[in-house]
């Protein structure tokens, strides 16, 4: 009758044990909240975010202070150092956010292990898709041409945008010399490459009219300009009538008294403009020859197509243009460059590459740029991939792509209690965790800027007391029943 009594007493202490440790649990989970806390290096955060859920928010916990905000505009939100967190929130999302009862300051970063980063190229063709790992010296067999992987670099040159204007990207050097790269060509404008080279590139809404221009010729005293130095600035004019000028800022007066095309020099004939000088009650007349350094310095005579090797870019639609090549005031031919075409026409010295043509586009330099590029190199043609971009070569498709694994880090962080102030330093590897109060903090998601700035995850996870509390009670009714079925049954034997 008694075991009986204790048995009934036991099961029912177990039962509320029990209850205890469902009740435990449950409002464990009603008062977690996981989040992102960003510190940048030598500053502090106490603010941890998620993206809005629109669901159940955990239930309010401490001071009012320490309380959730719900559905927050990213500009809205209470962060201590509001320019970490502006790079990676977006603008046109709402945000949960939790104040944490401390502040976590970032004192250093430890890198474990460096940034590494595997370069691969996609290949889709009729015939197969491959996936193939780009290393520099390698050679590949691209759908049936053979190229080298003559480099993996930061990516410069054009992209396309709405608001650009038309420019060209291109490449030149002599033979069996290295290339001068990434020569940027605005529409409408003459490049100068000393000694002797000019390149200009027009834009042209036709085919038939980018030959036309081509065709007839290099371009006479429209391409010429004049100038007067003022200080650190030149005062530019396209007109050649007399009497063009300028009073500069020390009261010298520049008048153009005549433009001579056929000037005689002590070398040879060439254009030359004579200017009238006044400074100071005295005039004196000079004459200016084209492209060259002038004994006075005040003045400035630019005649691009006059030089040695004159190349006119006529471009008619995105990632072609005809190129017209003229040495010695002679054409050595014109030829229709495609991206990537490497060309030399008989009789010049130099060999010519386009790179790109975009009839809407703003540069980017190397120095600016975030992307990478391989480049691909063979006898005929030289491509250049942009990470994202696509490129058909025949019937095959290439795109190449950049998976850079951040580094391996540890964060040592100053945990700053906002009661108190007190501090506690603590390290977090990646595979490690840290309770604070009922915080837990670990690393996020690994990221690229991680060596100068800690992502935290952080997770309001109560202690699991009272849950293990009524584990612990039940347990030990259990098995108080055990022992009192067992016990019983021995005496019924002895008594037997």
């Amino acid at each position: 009758m008694k075991s009986s009594i204790a048995v009934r007493l036991l099961a029912v202490l177990g039962c509320l044990g029990l209850l205890v440790a469902v009740g435990g649990e449950a409002y464990r989970r009603l008062q977690f909240f996981g989040g992102e806390l960003r510190v940048a290096l030598n500053a502090s955060e106490h603010v941890a975010v998620r993206p809005a859920t629109g669901g159940r928010l955990p239930l309010q916990f401490g001071r009012e202070e320490n309380a959730i905000l719900r559905s927050l505009a990213a500009a809205s939100l209470p962060f201590e150092d509001p320019p970490t967190w502006q790079r990676v929130l977006d603008t046109s999302l709402c945000y949960d956010a939790a104040r944490l009862p401390f502040s976590v300051q970032l004192d250093h970063v430890e890198v474990l292990k460096e940034e590494v980063a595997s370069n691969i190229l996609h290949l889709t063709s009729p015939q197969a898709k491959k996936r193939i790992q780009l290393t520099p010296g390698d050679t590949l067999d691209l759908d049936g041409h053979s190229f080298d992987v003559a480099a993996i670099r930061k990516w410069s040159g054009l992209l396309r945008d709405h608001r650009g204007t038309p420019m060209a990207v291109f490449s030149l050097r002599r033979p069996s010399e290295s290339w001068t790269q990434g020569l940027f060509l605005p529409a409408d404008r003459w490049l100068r490459i000393e000694p002797q080279i000019a390149v200009h590139l027009s834009w042209f809404d036709s085919e038939t009219a980018a030959r036309q221009a081509a065709d007839a010729g290099l371009p006479g005293i429209e391409s010429a300009r004049w100038g007067a130095v003022d200080g650190p600035a030149v005062n530019w004019f396209q007109s050649f009538l007399p009497g063009t000028g300028a009073t500069l800022s020390d009261g010298t007066t520049v008048t153009l008294m005549r433009l001579d095309e056929k000037h005689a020099t002590s070398e040879t004939v060439q254009p030359a403009i004579q200017v009238q000088i006044e400074k100071a009650g005295q005039t004196r007349a000079v004459w200016a020859t084209a492209n060259h350094g002038l004994a006075d310095a005040l003045l400035k005579f630019e005649y691009p197509s006059q030089l040695e090797t004159v190349v006119l870019f006529c471009a008619f639609h995105d990632g072609a243009a005809l190129a017209a090549v003229h040495h010695g005031q002679r054409l050595c031919g014109t030829k229709t460059l495609t991206a990537g075409e490497a060309w030399r026409p008989e009789g010049s010295p130099y060999e010519l590459r386009l790179d790109q043509a975009l009839a809407q586009a703003v540069p980017i330099l190397a120095e600016d740029s975030p992307l990478y590029e391989a480049v691909l190199h063979s006898p005929s043609r030289t491509l250049r991939l942009r990470q994202g971009e696509a490129v058909r070569v025949d019937d095959a498709l290439l795109q190449y792509a950049r998976i850079t694994q951040p580094p391996c880090v540890r964060y040592d962080l100053a945990v700053v209690e906002g009661a108190t102030g007190e501090q506690r330093a603590v390290s977090i590897a990646p595979d490690d965790s840290v309770r604070v109060g009922a915080w837990v903090l670990s690393q996020g998601e690994p990221a690229p800027a991680n060596a100068h700035a800690a992502v935290l995850r952080a997770e309001r996870s109560p202690a699991r007391t009272w849950g293990r509390v009524g584990l612990a009670v039940a347990l030990a009714a259990l098995i108080g029943i055990v022992l009192l079925a067992q016990q019983e049954e021995s005496t019924e034997q002895r008594l037997g």
